[in-house]
């Protein structure tokens, strides 16, 4: 930060330039080493059949690959604890976080994917990544919405009102987006979105496709009436192919 500034003009030296005297404040930040990450697993993919046995049989095959014979509890504890910990890297993976509650882990992986995509440089894959990311983006918004209404609703047939609302606030924008109603030709509001698409299209289709229109008769007779100007080349243009 510049406390002080003041320029010479008339500074005793042998050059065009104004010598510029001033004051700094520095702010020095204070250098922290990096922490290592501490490895969160993947429980997400416990559901599975398949992956919790093979997930069960890595962590059978780490205890019995050691001798829990004759060690003290700490010790014990410790084996079983790398042996879950190790089992859940090979097996399970890091659990991907997110800075939205409703994405999922398969969406994540595929966002994953595309920003290891465009670190390596290929733009093909980034592109092509772009449309299933969209895709399960949009899914698992409208599944995590149903799952919040369909909360809501129970706690408001058990009389749970409170507890009804909150769940139904997380439905809400933050910023309600102000737009008004599509209506049709007669007037009436359409709500569905096969009709809003149909609407939409009938009205590009119309704006887009109109008949041409012939120029007004005043226009045509003045037009007609003029006389080009000698200083505008009015020639047609020609094609000059180079050899």
């Amino acid at each position: 930060m510049v406390r002080q500034c003041r320029v010479y003009r008339n500074f005793d030296v042998d050059s065009d330039h104004f010598p510029v005297l001033a004051t700094l404040k520095l702010k020095l930040k204070r250098s922290t080493q990096p922490q290592s990450k501490h490895f969160i697993p993947n429980l997400s993919s416990l559901p599975n059949i398949g992956m919790s046995r093979e997930y069960a049989a890595n962590v059978f095959s780490k205890l019995r690959a050691t001798s829990l014979e004759d060690q003290i509890i700490e010790a014990m504890w410790g084996h079983y604890k790398s042996a879950l910990d190790f089992a859940a890297r090979e097996v399970l993976g890091k659990r991907l976080c997110a800075k939205k509650p409703w994405i999922s882990q398969a969406t994540l992986a595929i966002i994953d994917q595309r920003r290891q995509a465009i670190r390596r440089g290929d733009v093909e894959e980034y592109g092509r990544l772009a449309g299933p990311g969209r895709r399960l983006l949009r899914y698992d918004k409208q599944q995590w919405m149903e799952q919040v209404a369909s909360t809501g609703e129970n706690h408001l047939l058990c009389g749970e009102i409170k507890d009804a609302f909150a769940s139904f606030r997380q439905l809400k924008q933050k910023c309600a987006a102000s737009s008004a109603p599509l209506k049709a030709l007669d007037g009436k509001p359409l709500s569905d979105r096969a009709s809003v698409a149909a609407r939409w299209q009938e009205h590009f289709s119309t704006l887009l496709n109109r008949p041409t229109q012939s120029p007004p008769d005043a226009l045509v007779s003045e037009a007609q009436a003029s006389t080009p100007a000698s200083t505008i080349d009015n020639f047609p243009p020609t094609i000059t192919i180079k050899p």
